[in-house]
């Protein structure tokens, strides 16, 4: 059975608005849940097909990205007991400067009301709805230009000693959400996090130990890759918004990558 919700896209969006965390059932543990009401479309179009039914749980779990799931019903621990995360603090740090600039510039400005009322006050009740909602998309957008820096960094061939070039846009869309505490907090989280992983310190002792001073030099290294790639990120957010307002279309759908999963031997 195909295309039985309406608009996907929006469905999907709209839950990676939400969080997810653990779930615990009894003894078991389940990891990055979202609990679903019983007002959810997927639930309703459920609740209609087998109306002798009764929902009394309905959750969403996210997988890591690129993982293969099992299709019974399994613990994480049952599935991968070694499965483990990189450090991603500095996503917090991103997401809330970035939501808060423009945020910010958006309602000090006043810029969209005219689009607001135009093409999309049938969507957001309020202006402030819509804005908040530009402000998301942004600084999803941020976030998942970290993991596209982590991506290439991750895909240097072993004992190659060379890193990503630090590569600026030319130009940056209005608002640029590059600020000093954006630049201070993902450099100051970075440093903290990676400093603990004997992945990183082992790479740097075995490829960069002649190309920077220190460790802690590397990393720095590290945490201005990430910010360009958030600032970077955050930009591409934007021209899709402007190119929607100029194609009278719906807000870009943009979507939160799952945490980055270690990839153990």
């Amino acid at each position: 059975m195909d295309n039985i919700l309406p608009n996907i896209d929006r469905y999907v969006d709209k839950i990676y608005q939400e969080e997810f965390y653990e779930f615990d059932d009894g003894d078991k543990t389940f990891k990055n849940i979202q609990i679903r009401s019983n007002n959810d479309l997927f639930c309703k179009f459920l609740s209609n097909l087998f109306p002798q039914c009764y929902v009394s749980l309905n959750i969403i779990r996210r997988s890591p990205y690129m993982q293969e799931e099992p299709n019974f019903v399994h613990t994480d621990e049952e599935e991968n007991p070694d499965e483990k995360f990189w450090p991603e603090g500095y996503k917090k740090v991103i997401n809330a400067e970035v939501t808060k600039v423009i945020f910010d510039q958006f309602i000090r400005r006043r810029s969209f009301v005219k689009t607001y009322l135009t093409h999309y006050s049938s969507t957001y009740k309020e202006y402030t709805e819509f804005i908040a909602s530009l402000a998301h998309i942004v600084a999803i957008g941020a976030e998942n230009g970290t993991d596209e820096i982590f991506d290439e960094i991750y895909s240097i061939p072993e004992h190659n000693a060379y890193l990503p070039k630090i590569r600026k846009y030319a130009r940056y869309l209005w608002p640029m959400v590059l600020t000093k505490d954006l630049e201070s907090g993902i450099e100051y989280v970075v440093i903290s996090e990676y400093r603990q992983e004997k992945t990183y310190s082992s790479t740097y002792e075995q490829d960069y130990k002649y190309l920077f001073r220190d460790f802690n030099e590397f990393l720095v290294y590290i945490a201005k890759l990430v910010t360009v790639g958030a600032v970077n990120g955050a930009d591409d957010a934007l021209g899709k918004i402007y190119q929607a307002f100029l194609k009278q279309e719906e807000l870009p759908t943009i979507r939160r990558r799952p945490r980055r999963l270690k990839l153990l031997n």
